[in-house]
């Protein structure tokens, strides 16, 4: 824009002078003046004539550097784009690669871990499960024979528990009825006493004789009560854990069969 505005301005300035020179000769009448003045006019004709070169020479080298400069700048924009989209790529080229290198080695060891199973672990698996199905039987075996001889063994306790209680009854029954025989027995003698047949010293012998023989038997009588209270409490100790064994042997044989 520049340069064309120059050159308008500089026609326009060759155009004024051309029509000054033809003004001038048509009004010049004398050859030595008018040869001056066109001299003058063509000299200065001449002048602007390297001006205007001057000034598009000038303009011309001044556009060329704008067009270089210009030209550099779009020359290292497009350089940095093309380092950033090389440099982009390679970026995600080693990404896809380093992703792809992951999705094959996962492969490889899926695929290695599908073959031990098809052939080593699987039979090692089959052989274990045999193993813990077998020991699960034998124990299931065990426990229903511990559970057996539980059951024998609180029957025998109740049994035992049901002897000593009738053995208990039979012998406190017997205790009564002696202990009745013996106060009968001083009752009668108190009464002969009583009536004058036999002296008071003979009384109080006979007196103290019966109480010692009451407290004996009395005692014998505690003792045994004791005895059979203690029997009867170890039998019944036994049935009880006998018992709550024997109720823990079937809730784990339950739980083996509901695993089995």
């Amino acid at each position: 824009m520049h340069i064309s505005n120059t050159g308008s301005s500089s026609d326009r300035a060759l155009i004024d002078i051309v029509r000054k020179l033809v003004c001038n000769t048509k009004s010049c009448r004398s050859p030595e003046t008018y040869s001056e003045k066109l001299r003058l006019q063509l000299a200065s004709l001449a002048q602007r004539f390297a001006g205007f070169k001057s000034s598009i020479a000038e303009d011309t080298r001044r556009r060329r550097l704008l067009e270089e400069e210009r030209y550099k700048q779009l020359h290292h924009a497009l350089q940095a784009i093309e380092d950033g989209i090389a440099v982009e790529m390679r970026k995600r080229g080693e990404a896809r690669k380093g992703a792809l290198d992951h999705l094959i080695t996962r492969c490889e060891e899926l695929e290695q871990g599908v073959n031990c199973l098809k052939g080593e672990h699987a039979s090692k698996l089959l052989r274990q499960s045999a193993e813990l199905m077998a020991r699960c039987r034998a124990t299931r075996a065990a426990f229903e024979a511990e559970v057996l001889s539980r059951n024998e063994r609180e029957d025998a306790a109740g049994n035992k528990l049901e002897e000593l209680l009738k053995s208990l009854d039979s012998k406190v029954e017997s205790e009564i009825a002696a202990r009745h025989q013996q106060v009968a027995a001083v009752r009668r003698d108190v009464g002969l006493l009583l009536r004058g047949d036999q002296p008071r010293e003979q009384f109080h012998t006979f007196v103290k004789e019966e109480l010692g023989e009451l407290r004996e038997g009395l005692t014998a009588a505690m003792r045994a009560r004791e005895e059979a209270d203690d029997e009867i409490l170890q039998a019944i100790n036994e049935y009880t854990t006998a018992l709550q064994r024997g109720l823990q042997n079937v809730s784990g044989l339950h739980t083996i069969s509901s695993v089995l």
